[in-house]
């Protein structure tokens, strides 16, 4: 306790302790970056490589080196206030502009992240503070109604009361398709590597092997 006093870390070392922890938490963090693609099963056991480096950069308290010196400085101390409205914004710009067959446009994607930083920052400015210090009532009545309002759109979709859009009349023939033909004995996978997903079905001198994404049928 007079550890946790002293540093604001809850682990009882010392100092130096603390810097080569802080160190150490970030090398996993960057090696995990740099080394975990497509190649690797992701998440699973290796999750816990960046996992591991963020609980030694929390655990070592806001004195150890990396957290002080690196971590505290202004631009930083901003990207962790807008992180969550960032991880909110940056998925989808960049998963439509892959939808859209655009991902590999380096600078396509480099604009969509700027985008989400500019998003990010305006969602924490004046949707996330406002929500956070509000003290009306109304406040948590209307997040509570917006809740029950999307549980509801779920609820509805999910008992057929709400259309899909591949029952309108532009893709019912490819809806009735579908059902011409089922795979032999089912579709299995096997082996995936290098992000390639192949799959098969049949077996002994029936068996194919199919090769591509959701795309495929």
């Amino acid at each position: 306790m007079a550890f946790a006093n002293l540093y604001g870390s809850p682990w009882p070392l010392n100092l130096f302790s603390r810097h080569l922890a802080s160190i150490a938490g970030l090398a996993l963090i960057l090696g995990a970056a740099c080394f975990l693609d497509a190649r690797v099963i992701y998440p699973g056991a290796w999750a816990l490589i960046p996992c591991g480096g963020a609980l030694l950069l929390i655990g070592s308290g806001p004195n150890a080196a990396v957290n002080k010196w690196l971590l505290s400085l202004p631009a930083m101390v901003f990207i962790g206030l807008i992180s969550y409205p960032l991880y909110l914004w940056h998925w989808p710009l960049l998963s439509f502009s892959h939808v859209l067959g655009f991902g590999g446009d380096t600078r396509l994607r480099i604009a969509a992240v700027i985008a989400a930083f500019l998003l990010a920052a305006l969602t924490y400015r004046y949707a996330e503070r406002p929500l956070r210090h509000a003290k009306m009532i109304a406040v948590p009545a209307g997040l509570l109604a917006a809740t029950l309002s999307f549980c509801l759109v779920g609820a509805f979709a999910n008992s057929s009361w709400l259309s899909s859009r591949l029952n309108e009349a532009r893709h019912r023939d490819i809806g009735d398709a579908i059902e011409d033909w089922r795979f032999p004995k089912g579709l299995r996978r096997v082996n995936p590597r290098e992000g390639i997903m192949i799959h098969e079905a049949g077996s002994g001198t029936d068996k194919v092997l199919y090769f591509g994404d959701s795309n495929m049928q």
